[in-house]
């Protein structure tokens, strides 16, 4: 089929309409089950008081770190509720470098739980059907492909395990897919018709993306570039009498319609701009919005270079203490709180001037981006693979990529590489043009639209986090590039020529199939433990404690040498002669690994502990136990393997029972693991 001939849109079959409810179903199914079921996690609790704020009082300050598209979603939820709060303190009040959301979070919880679980699942449940319209909408870009690449990119997107662990979850991450997907949406609508009703649509996407996480905002630049070159150099007819790239570029400038173009594409993106600027601070309420940046309060070294940060910040405001929330206050900028900024040590002229600029952005935006500026400077390094690696690890999220991902991905990709290597090998012999998707099987423009942006896209997202590794942050954090991958894959999946299709009969009705069985099969196969899947080329979620793994690899997590990891770091907390760990007893909510069963209280557990401790006692490896003093180490699952919530003490045997027992029933009764039977990781660890 010639690439420049009209292409009619495949019509929607009643197969593919089954088979999208089916994985969308599913995906609705596993995520409701998780977010009425599980218990909170570390930072869920801070998103949830920080949502509840924004419904009380409209402040959509706290947790700064994160922009409030995410506490939009809870504050909607938790309206139609009865809300006992504390008296609430601004957020404005607070030093930039305290996080006051968490120290209410758990005051929220002491206050009222029932109401507080209440809110907490609602939340979650809100946010079930935004995953949905994003399956919706990755279906909706692909609206001029086959049906097959229509029903795969949705059920790569519904089956995906850090969708379905993390989708659940009250945070910003799973709805920064979604907002990628919006963002793909807008995009292509600009590149097919670049009118001022497109570009506002986009504006309204990208305000809406930026408003959900901060990664979108140096995205931003990218998807300017990507789109202008993907439409002038890329976008309409391309052929070999075009000439170069070059010459392509200059005639930019040197012909007068596509001057004017130019203008009318400038014009458009300033109106774009403006829009996704009001979308960010309509987010905001536009609290803070125009006000000069020496007012605002900046902690990481970036924006302190140009001179901009507090000169000096209240104690009575800094040192709160978490009971103090429940006080009344009256902080505000000025003699009684924070006073007023001067310009920093960079005293130059550019410092200046830039100091005296009102911000067009709400200034709990401009101070969340310096928080995480402020980690940025301190780096945590890496413990991946057995060893330590103290500064960036560039590939450290590209090898989490892939153990978090779905096995229907690497096939994906195979497919897509032997069919790129197919197409150039037969262009190289002369032949006939190759049937791979990317360049042949759609319409030139729709599918080179798509494929550039989202590949551009990509390959920016991917520098980012590269940028980013010294913090190694979470696997998590990967979600907004998933609709990138999906839709690269499902175009770069090559199509069957006929002389294929007789040498394999049905080949695309068995590659499908194929792909949607393992999507299937893998996703059941994992329940519950998405949260903490493992891809099986990399071992399988089994194949390691899963109170040891998170899915995230938080802060330096190994999920290969989980066992000489927990040696290396006990024998570091006790700072006494060399240990070993006689026994390890892991356990994830109601499933129970090894030789422990399922507890229902303290008791049980410590019964459970004991004798596993017996059993150890006899014979380790065929050493016998030379001394009756040892460790009993208790820690809260779902944690950060550094730090991690280690509660220990030097025990002898007599003390054991007793002090075992006031451990893990305190351990039981820490919050917010009060939903149900808490994570136990208990070690027995013995002198040599």
């Amino acid at each position: 089929m010639s690439s420049e001939k009209s292409f009619k849109v495949p019509k929607l079959t009643w197969q593919e309409v089954a088979l999208i409810a089916l994985a969308m179903g599913f995906m609705a199914i596993i995520l409701a089950y998780a977010a009425l079921r599980s218990a909170p996690l570390l930072d869920e609790c801070a998103h949830y008081a920080s949502g509840v704020v924004l419904a009380a009082t409209g402040d959509p300050g706290y947790f700064k770190v994160n922009p409030p598209a995410n506490k939009w979603v809870t504050a909607i939820t938790v309206s139609f509720l009865p809300l006992d709060l504390p008296p609430l303190v601004r957020s404005s009040a607070f030093s930039n470098a305290t996080r006051p959301e968490f120290d209410l979070g758990d005051s929220l919880l002491a206050r009222d739980p029932d109401r507080f679980f209440l809110g907490l699942r609602l939340s979650r449940v809100a946010r079930i059907p935004l995953l949905l319209v994003g399956a919706a909408m990755l279906w909706s870009s692909l609206s001029f492909a086959e049906p097959w690449r229509r029903v795969l990119v949705v059920w790569l997107w519904c089956f995906s395990p850090l969708l379905l662990g993390h989708g659940w979850v009250v945070s910003a991450d799973a709805l920064a897919g979604v907002a990628m997907c919006l963002v793909i949406v807008t995009g292509v609508s600009i590149c097919r018709r670049p009118t001022y009703q497109n570009f506002a649509m986009s504006g309204l996407a990208w305000g809406l993306a930026i408003g959900t996480k901060t990664t979108f905002a140096p995205l931003y630049l990218a998807f300017i570039v990507s789109v202008g070159i993907t439409k002038y150099v890329w976008g309409g007819r391309t052929s070999a009498k075009n000439g170069l790239l070059m010459r392509q570029l200059l005639s930019l400038f040197t012909r007068t319609g596509h001057r004017n173009r130019l203008r009318t594409w400038f014009l458009g993106w300033v109106w774009h701009a403006s829009v996704a600027c009001l979308t960010l601070n309509a987010l905001y309420l536009f609290d803070g919005s125009g006000r000069q940046l020496r007012q605002h309060e900046f902690i990481s070294p970036v924006f302190r270079s140009v001179g901009m940060h507090r000169g000096m910040v209240s104690k009575s405001v800094v040192s709160q203490e978490p009971e103090d929330l429940e006080k009344p206050k009256t902080a505000v900028y000025g003699s009684e709180g924070v006073q007023k900024s001067v310009i920093g040590d960079a005293g130059s002229w550019v410092a200046r001037w830039l100091s005296t600029m009102p911000s067009p952005f709400p200034e709990s935006f401009l101070e969340g981006i310096d928080q995480q500026l402020a980690d940025m400077a301190q780096p945590r390094g890496a413990y991946l693979l057995g060893k330590r690696h103290p500064g960036k690890l560039p590939w450290f999220f590209l090898l989490g990529y892939w153990a978090k991902e779905q096995l229907a991905v690497p096939l994906m990709l195979l497919f897509v590489v032997l069919g790129i290597a197919y197409y150039l090998r037969k262009k190289s012999s002369g032949g006939a043009q190759a049937p791979c998707a990317l360049v042949a099987c759609f319409p030139r423009t729709e599918s080179r639209l798509l494929t550039l942006m989202c590949g551009s896209l990509l390959i920016a997202f991917g520098v980012l986090m590269a940028w980013q590794s010294n913090l190694v942050w979470n696997m998590r954090y990967l979600i907004p590039a998933l609709p990138l991958v999906y839709v690269l894959l499902v175009l770069g999946v090559p199509e069957f020529e006929p002389k294929l299709t007789k040498l394999l009969p049905r080949g695309l009705p068995v590659m499908c199939l194929g792909l949607l069985a393992t999507m299937l099969m893998e996703a059941i196969g994992s329940v519950p433990f998405h949260f903490s899947y493992i891809n099986p080329l990399f071992g399988g979620s089994r194949r390691i404690p899963f109170a040891l793994n998170d899915s995230n690899f938080d802060y330096g997590q190994d999920i290969f040498y989980v066992r000489d990891w927990c040696a290396k770091q006990m024998q570091a907390v006790t700072d006494n002669a060399p240990q070993r760990i006689c026994g390890v007893l892991c356990g994830h909510g109601r499933i129970w690994l090894q030789d422990i069963c399922p507890a229902a209280s303290s008791q049980d557990i410590e019964h459970a502990l004991q004798a596993k401790r017996d059993q150890n006692a006899e014979t380790r490896n065929g050493m016998q136990r030379t001394s009756p003093d040892g460790w009993l180490i208790i820690s809260r699952g779902l944690g950060h393997p550094e730090p991690w919530a280690v509660r220990y003490s030097s025990i002898t045997d007599a003390q054991l029972e007793r002090k075992s027992r006031l451990q893990i029933q305190e351990l039981l009764n820490f919050p917010p693991d009060v939903w149900i039977t808490p994570v136990i990781v208990g070690y027995r660890l013995q002198g040599e």
